[in-house]
């Protein structure tokens, strides 16, 4: 009898944002060698607050990694009807259980929200929630975004890896769901 057909485990991700975003360096990497390099181009007087920024940027880096996130990219453009911001992140993360359904039944039950599903090739269809929240901005500051969070189980593991994708740019809801499921439909696997 034939051995049953398993197909390599991936290895990574790929994910394709618009060309003007920026993907930002969740490593740490790129933000130690720019301290590095501003160590001596910073004027004596000012060293001490470009040094406390970088541990801030540097903390919060930290954070993002500490909760999963694998990849981050965004944009802030200045358009003639005012400024555009979103970004996408993907976060790995192992749901109690090894069931997603218990993270999705605490993202949909908040008002505004949707449940429904994205085909992605090479991965199939996956569950995703649509809509709005309100995101923490800060220690007590909240902004009302447009949010898509969409839930790819990991082949072979407990994991799944949520893209989550926001913008605070309420008035261009419609636009911002579609290119939110553009940017997640470009998902791939590395293997």
């Amino acid at each position: 009898m034939p051995a049953p057909f398993v197909r390599d485990a991936p290895t990574g991700f790929r994910l394709t944002v618009p060309r003007d975003w920026t993907e930002f360096d969740l490593t740490g990497e790129q933000l130690s060698a720019l301290r590095r390099s501003l160590k001596d181009r910073v004027p004596p007087g000012s060293r001490h607050s470009a040094d406390q920024l970088m541990k801030k940027l540097a903390a919060m880096g930290d954070h993002a990694r500490t909760h999963g996130a694998k990849f981050a990219a965004g944009t802030a453009a200045v358009y003639d009807d005012g400024l555009f911001l979103a970004q996408t992140m993907v976060f790995s993360l192992r749901p109690p259980g090894g069931d997603a359904r218990s993270l999705l039944s605490g993202l949909t039950s908040k008002p505004g929200r949707e449940l429904g599903t994205l085909d992605i090739e090479d991965v199939g269809v996956v569950p995703r929630v649509r809509g709005t929240e309100d995101i923490a901005v800060g220690d007590d500051a909240k902004v009302r975004a447009v949010v898509t969070h969409t839930f790819i189980p990991v082949p072979d593991a407990d994991n799944v890896l949520v893209v989550s994708c926001a913008s605070p740019n309420l008035p261009h809801k419609d636009a911002l769901l579609t290119l939110f499921e553009t940017i997640t439909a470009t998902f791939r696997w590395e293997r």
